[in-house]
């Protein structure tokens, strides 16, 4: 992967960024308005100042870099590597996750497009920041009735071609598997102490006790059912996260100016 924005690029444009942002809450209030009120808007507002910034930052490195961000026109061109780079800024969904989306038609007509993602918290302190190398139009869900063109990336795929700048991706099946494998563990290593117990018990026994013994070796055996019952579940749920397409959630992470 041939990686021309680097971690350091990130953190200056970011900085320059979240500076543009804090005028833009003094201006909008001075206007009697609320630039968070909606994140939305406020994302559009803010979209030229990450072509404008990252654009700022690659042309201390590359020659022929522009950001014209008219309509038709790629968001960035890095004329010295013929790249053009795909800029896109979302704070995620009301109900929680982030969906990163493009114009799917654009793509489809491209054929492949770099992109550059970042994620922002609600008060443009905290980012995550994904730079995705060749993206084709089957890295991304078809577009859904009424998005207006806008179609879904599927992370999990696309992650093979990403490069987190800034923040980090979590691929939550990891965690799961890992998760449900101590279970496991635990639930086993608990019923070999539970049965050294209870044959402990039953040598104990006397052999005229045989109501006890008899309890003893139900006790045993209810044991082992509840654990083959414990474990065809834990197995059944670490299955499902071995075989299931990585689901790829994000952590964003505080610049310090």
């Amino acid at each position: 992967m041939k990686q021309y924005i680097s971690h350091e690029m990130t953190k200056n444009a970011l900085r320059n960024m979240m500076a543009f942002h804090q005028n833009m809450i003094s201006l909008f209030s001075d206007w009697g308005m609320d630039l968070k009120s909606n994140l939305g808007r406020r994302n559009v507002v803010m979209s030229q100042t990450q072509e404008h910034f990252f654009a700022r930052e690659l042309a201390k490195k590359f020659t022929g870099v522009d950001a014209d961000g008219r309509t038709g026109k790629a968001d960035i061109v890095i004329g010295e590597i013929d790249k053009e780079l795909e800029c896109k800024l979302t704070s995620g969904r009301s109900s929680g996750g982030y969906d990163l989306q493009t114009d799917l038609a654009t793509l489809k007509r491209k054929g492949s497009l770099d992109y550059l993602y970042v994620i922002a918290n609600e008060d443009f302190t905290e980012f995550t920041v994904l730079f995705y190398e060749g993206l084709t139009p089957d890295d991304f869900h078809p577009a859904a009735p009424g998005s207006r063109g806008k179609a879904r990336m599927k992370k999990g795929r696309a992650m093979k071609k990403c490069i987190v700048l800034f923040g980090e991706a979590v691929v939550r099946n990891h965690a799961e598997v890992d998760k449900l494998s101590a279970q496991i563990t635990a639930a086993q290593a608990e019923y070999v102490t539970r049965r050294s117990e209870l044959t402990h018990r039953l040598d104990e026994c006397s052999d005229r006790a045989v109501k006890k013994r008899q309890n003893i070796k139900t006790m045993m055996k209810n044991n082992k059912l509840r654990l083959d019952a414990r474990e065809d579940k834990l197995f059944s749920k670490l299955d499902f996260w071995v075989q299931s397409p990585p689901q790829v959630g994000f952590r964003l992470e505080t610049i310090i100016r």
